[in-house]
Parts: structure tokens; C-alpha cells; sequence
């Protein structure tokens, strides 16, 4: 019987499993009924052997047959269960999400991002316990020290901050890339993944910027609302609030700091590092793109930087305004009188103007020198050429106004799966590998070339291969 316990106690965890991990969240509805009916299957099995057995036990005691022979039948029909659920279910893998839904999915919805964007502060300000107190005027005017009524102040301030509606588009480029990496055929027929952050902007300065102009403006963006409890004692003056009006004063202000709207070159930097985590080829194309244009055959750096700030951007400030609402009562003769100009409210506005953004730091400088010494090392690392025979790979636009472009690579950073990849990510409608000879008498040996092949398309390589064209797919070599 123990036997008994125990397979049915395994029986029920894996049936367990499979109906919650797979069944109710993969599946349709009909396979749910049909391992319903699995189940019932099971306990009209379970349940059919222990009757005979008790109807046996009460009329012929004699025929009751052996713990072991139940067993082995219950165990049989156990086995037979598990082995159809296994057949409905079990069989079937989940289908990777197209790279434009798994995007989405990393994205918290719209209600999220905006309850994100609530703050909520609450502050006890403690104060004197004795406050001086007039009453009255001329010879007939009081002056006492008396218990101040209010030990403590509350304060409740709640603050929306724009920024926690923009996710952070590098990261999910970042995560992007990396699914792509793992589930290539999730790719399909969608949109390119520099498309869905950038729709055909440079790369690297559109995730250094993340978003576009009035996004940026907003993520420097916060509003906040203030209730301040008001003090009892007003100009030596005890001011109930059943006289004097409301017990709260009603705060509000917003914050604009532009800083966001206007890349640096640090923020530059780091999308160009996470570019290069993604694809060292891609990062290296982009930013010679962004940094550097050709005179001739001279290849020099551009004058107007990705991150360099015009001397216009100065005179964008930065914006407080504070509206704190007012006790519009004075002090005359001893006692609080109407004011005779009542104001709502007293705003209070302040403009900063620097020269940061238009003069860099030290730090600034720094990055961009960086940015420059790394494009050079990856320029060193992908046109080092260890033989004769280098690695090209060769992109193909349908666009008249796009020549295909020649990449020399280095043999040991780049395989025909990584050319294909740059292809998707460049957008080329086709893409084709090569081995070109490079020394002397150059002119006079014809490259290797396998056949073009479309971006979806398997790479083909070289029929000679002198230059040791690799097929990195899924971890393994072809």
C-alpha cells in the first residue's frame, strides 16, 4: 500500500506541473479539457480496483489478491496516464516572439509607467513649545508667552516625474540584441531592431539621445503638489482656522531642466560601448558614420561632433516655478484685518543660464578622446591582416543611392553568421563573403566569392576558402 501512496503522490506533482506550467498558459482550451479528461480517466482507474477489492474483502475473503498485483496494475494505469499527457502537451515547443513583440513585452505597460511617475512625501516639521502672543492695542495691549497649540506640522507633497514614461531604449536594444542572438528565426519578416528604437536615424547618437525632442524635454519634467499645514499663530496672533480659513495651504510648482535634451559626450560614449557589446563590427561602422568623413581617399574626422552643443543652446534655461498660496490677513491695531490687496497666490520664478552645455569639462573631453582611441583599436583589431588571404564581407543595397559596401574583417572576430547578422542590421537586402588577396601582385588573383545570398538566407562560402570563412550558428561550426 505504501508503494501504492507513493505513485499516486508522484502521479499528482507532475500532473500538477504539467497543468499549470504548460496547459493553462501555452495551450488552448480544448487540450485543458482533454487533460481533464485524462485525469477523470486516472481516478475512475484508481477508483474501479479499490472497490472490487473492498466488495471482495466482504463476500469472498478468500479471492482478495495481493498488495503487490494492485500495485503493479495501478501502476500500469498511472504510466499509461502520464504517457498521454506527455503525447498532448509535452511534445510541442513554445515559439519564439518576433523581435517586435518581445520589445513590447520588456515595456511596462502604459498605466505602469504612469503610476511609476507618482511620488508621495509626508513630513512633521516639530515646533517651539512656546510662541509670544498680542492682543488688543495702545494701553489696553497683552503681551503673553504662552503653550503653542501645534506640537507638530504635517506636510504632504506629491510629485510626478515625466521620465518614468520613456523607458530606457538602450537597454532594450541591449536585451533586444541578445534575443535575436538566441532565437535568430525571431527576426522573421518585422521591422530591424535599429528601426524599431531609431526609424533610420544614426544609431549610436539616437540611443545616446533616447527619444526624440519633446521626450527628452519632458523626462527633465517634473509637477509637484503641496499641502502645508498652516501655523495657529500668525503675526503674535492666535488664527483659528474656523475664522481664518482652510487649515492647509495649497502649494504647487514644476521643474524643466533641458540638461536631457542635448547628448554629452559621456552619454555618447556609453551607447557606443553597449553598441560594441552587441556587435563590434556595427559599432565600429556607425560611429565612422557619425565621427569621420572622406576627403578623397583621406579619411578625417568631422568637424561638427555628434555631442557638441551649439553656443544656441545657451540661452535654453532651466525653469522652476513655485506657487505658494498665502495668508491674506495683517496685523493692524492688534488684531488680523482683511489685506487690502489680496493676492491668490505669490509665484516665484527662477531662470538659470550656464555656459556648461556650450564649454566641455575635463570629464567631456575624456569620453570623446576615448570614443576616438576606441574606434581606432577596433579599426586596428578588424584590419589586421594575419595572411595573404583576407575575410571580406560584401553588402548590397536595392537603394541606387547606396553602393554596397566592402568590409575587410579580421579572421578571428568575425564568422559568416556574423556577416549575415551585420546584414540584417545594415539593412542590406543581400550580403555575400569573399577572400580577397591582399600583397603583392594582388591585382592579379581573382577573389574567392560564394554565391549571394539574401539576408534571411544561409551564408554559402567560398568554394576555396582560402581566407578560413567559419559558419557560426547555435554554438556550433559549419
Amino acid at each position: 500500500m505504501v508503494k501504492l501512496i507513493l505513485k499516486l503522490t508522484q502521479f499528482f506533482v507532475a500532473a500538477a506541473v504539467y497543468y499549470k506550467g504548460e496547459i493553462d498558459i501555452i495551450y488552448p482550451a480544448w487540450k485543458r479539457r482533454s487533460a481533464e479528461a485524462l485525469t477523470l480517466g486516472f481516478l475512475l482507474c484508481l477508483l474501479v480496483p479499490i472497490a472490487s477489492a473492498q466488495d471482495m474483502s466482504r463476500d469472498k475473503p478468500e479471492q482478495i489478491t495481493s498488495e503487490s498485483s494492485t500495485d503493479t496494475k495501478t501502476e500500469g494505469c498511472v504510466q499509461k496516464i502520464v504517457e498521454n499527457i506527455k503525447e498532448k502537451i509535452g511534445t510541442k515547443e513554445k515559439s519564439p516572439l518576433c523581435i517586435a513583440s518581445k520589445i513590447e513585452s520588456l515595456r511596462p505597460r502604459l498605466i505602469g509607467r504612469f503610476a511609476r511617475g507618482f511620488q508621495y512625501d509626508y513630513k512633521l516639521t516639530q515646533q517651539q513649545g512656546t510662541v509670544l502672543v498680542n492682543s488688543g492695542s495702545g494701553n489696553g495691549a497683552i503681551t503673553a508667552f504662552l503653550r503653542n497649540p501645534q506640537n507638530y506640522l504635517q506636510q504632504h507633497t506629491l510629485t510626478f516625474k515625466f521620465a518614468e514614461m520613456f523607458p530606457d531604449s538602450l537597454s532594450l536594444f541591449k536585451r533586444g540584441s541578445d534575443y535575436l542572438k538566441i532565437h535568430p528565426k525571431a527576426a522573421g519578416n518585422s521591422e530591424e531592431l535599429s528601426d524599431i528604437f531609431c526609424k533610420g536615424k544614426p544609431l549610436i547618437s539616437c540611443l545616446a539621445k533616447g527619444g526624440s525632442w519633446w521626450q527628452r524635454a519632458l523626462m527633465g519634467t517634473s509637477i509637484n503638489l503641496n499641502f502645508t499645514e498652516r501655523t495657529l499663530v500668525q503675526q503674535q496672533v492666535i488664527a483659528s482656522p474656523v475664522v481664518f480659513g482652510q487649515k492647509y495651504l495649497v502649494n504647487a510648482g514644476f521643474t524643466f531642466d533641458p540638461a536631457k535634451i542635448f547628448i554629452s559626450a559621456g552619454s555618447w560614449k556609453s551607447a557606443f560601448d553597449k553598441v560594441q557589446e552587441v556587435d563590434k563590427m556595427l559599432a565600429l561602422i556607425k560611429a565612422n558614420d557619425e565621427l569621420f568623413t572622406d576627403e578623397g581617399d583621406i579619411k578625417v574626422r568631422r568637424k561638427q561632433k555628434p555631442w557638441k552643443q551649439s553656443w544656441a543652446t545657451v540661452l535654453v534655461p532651466k525653469v522652476e516655478l513655485k506657487v505658494l498660496s498665502q495668508f491674506d490677513y495683517v496685523k493692524h491695531q492688534g488684531l488680523l484685518i482683511d489685506a487690502p490687496f489680496p493676492e491668490r497666490a505669490l509665484n516665484n520664478w527662477t531662470f538659470t543660464w550656464d555656459l556648461t552645455r556650450a564649454i566641455p569639462d575635463t570629464k567631456s573631453r575624456i569620453d570623446a578622446d576615448a570614443v576616438y582611441g576606441a574606434v581606432e583599436e577596433l579599426e586596428k583589431n578588424f584590419g589586421k591582416v594575419e595572411s595573404t588571404w583576407v575575410k571580406q564581407c560584401y553588402l548590397y543595397y536595392d537603394e541606387k543611392e547606396k553602393p554596397g559596401r566592402e568590409i575587410d574583417v579580421h579572421p578571428a572576430l568575425f564568422s559568416a553568421s556574423s556577416c549575415q547578422n551585420l546584414a540584417k542590421v545594415m539593412k542590406a537586402e543581400y550580403y555575400q563573403l569573399s577572400c580577397v588577396f591582399k600583397g603583392e601582385e594582388a591585382e592579379k588573383v581573382k577573389p574567392d566569392k560564394g554565391m549571394k545570398k539574401k539576408r534571411e538566407e544561409d551564408p554559402d562560402l567560398p568554394s576555396v576558402n582560402e581566407c578560413g570563412w567559419k559558419w557560426k550558428k547555435q554554438n556550433s561550426t559549419k
